[in-house]
């Protein structure tokens, strides 16, 4: 069960209240134990040794967690039906929100799988509900930082997610010049990213997550890039760019919080 200390929560856009609904602890104890984050060590041994090497982690499932939410007043089949068609069979992970201080500006990507019904002397006042997360972590709205390079100019970027590892974040160049651009992270052991023959106006779109790279020009300019993938370290990463562009980034920032 969530171990959420709120009252509210908001799911596709969409706040519990206008169906009367409230989050609830129906077990009244307010004591729970969660697993904010599991994940399984990666290691190897050398041919004669007993020892194992460490190699890294590999992330375990998804978060998953229950959650009951209540109402004063009791729910009518119309209102059920129209609370079911909110929560469940959707077409995808959603974005919820749970009203809580220090989750303000947390989101969990969710769908609703198995839902309850909770009568009370003959009326529905309650439904728990099962949650299916698409990920062991949690994010906070994306940041974006954008620069305009004439000739060369520097950056900082603070990557301050939880997880100690790389974020590999969106790029957007908009070449003003044409040419080549080539962004160093010199907190990165200097690795370059560099991209060469672009016309002026061309625009750039890079995914991170998927590593993906499109042009607006509808060339394949793969074969232009050094396939140095643009990432940033946990803490400060100080970029030195060279080429004539507007560069705009667009961070994740993961989150461990589990549930509250």
């Amino acid at each position: 069960m969530a171990n959420f200390n709120a009252y509210s929560f908001i799911y596709d856009g969409v706040p519990c209240d206008i169906y009367g609904l409230m989050i609830a602890d129906l077990d009244g104890n307010g004591e729970k134990e969660q697993d904010t984050f599991s994940s399984q060590i990666r290691t190897v041994t050398l041919p004669q040794s007993y020892e194992h090497i460490f190699m890294g982690y590999e992330s375990k499932d998804p978060l998953q967690f229950q959650m009951t939410m209540v109402s004063e007043n009791k729910i009518d089949a119309y209102t059920s039906g129209k609370i079911s068609e909110w929560l469940l069979n959707r077409n995808g992970f959603l974005k919820l929100q749970v009203i809580q201080a220090d989750l303000t500006s947390v989101v969990y990507y969710c769908m609703f799988t198995k839902m309850k019904v909770i009568n009370i002397a003959g009326y529905t006042h309650a439904f728990t509900v099962d949650v299916q997360t698409n990920s062991p972590y949690q994010y906070e709205n994306n940041k974006i930082i954008s620069k305009v390079i004439t000739t060369s100019g520097t950056m900082s970027i603070v990557n301050n997610s939880d997880i100690n590892d790389y974020i590999y974040p969106n790029v957007t160049i908009t070449s003003t010049a044409g040419g080549n651009v080539t962004i160093t992270n010199t907190s990165d052991a200097n690795r370059a990213f560099t991209i060469t023959g672009l016309a002026s106006g061309e625009v750039i779109t890079i995914s991170g997550k998927c590593q993906t790279l499109v042009s607006s020009t509808s060339l394949n300019r793969l074969g232009n890039f050094n396939k140095h993938w643009m990432r940033l370290k946990r803490g400060t990463n100080a970029l030195t760019i060279t080429g004539s562009a507007t560069i705009s980034f667009e961070i994740p920032v993961i989150r461990m919080v589990g549930t509250g």
